[in-house]
């Protein structure tokens, strides 16, 4: 008899696993996965969002954004026989096209010779 009541308890113990595995199996699988960001936002937007601030991170990110968009050329040259990222604006029309800090940065970048240690950048 105590052996019946043990298999009994080992039984109830393996059926509530069970149905709390499942449960919480389930619950995962209803979840909305996302591969891209949800949002046509520019980089530095979506940083701000995330970190209340932008850093050094989301204006290179913004740059690389800009680079694809084809705003800018972002090229290696070899400078004083150093490798460096140049970075060249392109003819593309920006009117009403681009954020205002967007276009102040492209307006950075349009001045003359700017050279950026820190970031291994010169534009020109």
């Amino acid at each position: 008899m105590p052996i019946l009541v043990f298999i009994f308890l080992i039984f109830i113990f393996n059926l509530i696993y069970f149905l709390k595995v499942k449960s919480i199996s389930n619950s995962k699988l209803k979840l909305d996965y996302y591969r891209e960001i949800p949002s046509n936002e520019s980089p530095a937007i979506v940083g701000y969002m995330i970190k209340n601030n932008c850093d050094g991170n989301d204006v290179v990110a913004t740059l690389l954004d800009l680079n694809y968009r084809g705003y800018i050329n972002i090229e290696y040259e070899l400078i004083n026989g150093v490798e460096k990222s140049v970075i060249s604006l392109t003819d593309k029309d920006r009117f009403m096209v681009l954020k205002d800090f967007e276009s102040f940065l492209l307006d950075t970048i349009r001045g003359s010779g700017a050279h950026y240690p820190e970031l291994g950048l010169w534009a020109g």
